[in-house]
């Protein structure tokens, strides 16, 4: 079976490169059941900041198509503050035009949160949706099937944006 391939995405220091090497570390130590190949921050990222600064929406689109090729997408929460010259509104319009480019392009992404082992588990919780029966690498027409779940845990935007805008209406405290 060919390994998925998997890109690690996220905001400017959001800890794209630590997961990858984290997750790349881990393969290698255990013997997973799925193979998987990690890119770190793949062209889509530097072409959406790009298109940011300066819009190309030929560019963008061209990255966004070649970008078909991953069977999922784990972004970087913004969780790890801010260190070097970046902004947490920097980061934010990042954050936010990547998970809006993922989710009208139709491709799949799993957001991952914590420091350290947890951001870790978290990114390895994520890959587990890849073990589901009938998960082809590369070649299913429309992998999203197989990403909608109905858990606590599935990282959908749609479910996460409505935690969040239900805990800004009903605070806990």
């Amino acid at each position: 079976m060919m390994p998925f391939k998997i890109a690690i995405m996220g905001a400017d220091r959001s800890g794209k490169t630590q997961l990858s090497r984290e997750l790349t570390q881990h393969a290698s130590r255990t013997n997973p059941i799925i193979s998987c190949l990690f890119f770190d921050a793949p062209p889509l990222m530097a072409a959406l900041v790009a298109h940011q600064n300066a819009p190309n929406s030929a560019a963008l689109n061209d990255a966004t198509d070649r970008h078909q090729n991953f069977e999922l997408t784990l972004i970087c929460g913004l969780d790890l503050g801010l260190t070097g010259t970046t902004t947490l509104c920097t980061q934010e319009v990042q954050d936010a035009g990547l998970r809006s480019l993922l989710t009208s392009a139709k491709l799949p992404f799993s957001v991952v949160y914590g420091q350290g082992l947890d951001r870790l588990s978290a990114a390895l919780r994520a890959l587990s949706a890849l073990k589901k029966p009938g998960l082809k690498a590369s070649q299913d027409a429309n992998p999203l099937i197989y990403w909608h779940t109905h858990c606590e845990n599935c990282s959908d935007p749609a479910c996460e944006r409505a935690l969040f805008t239900g805990l800004l209406k009903n605070p806990p405290y």
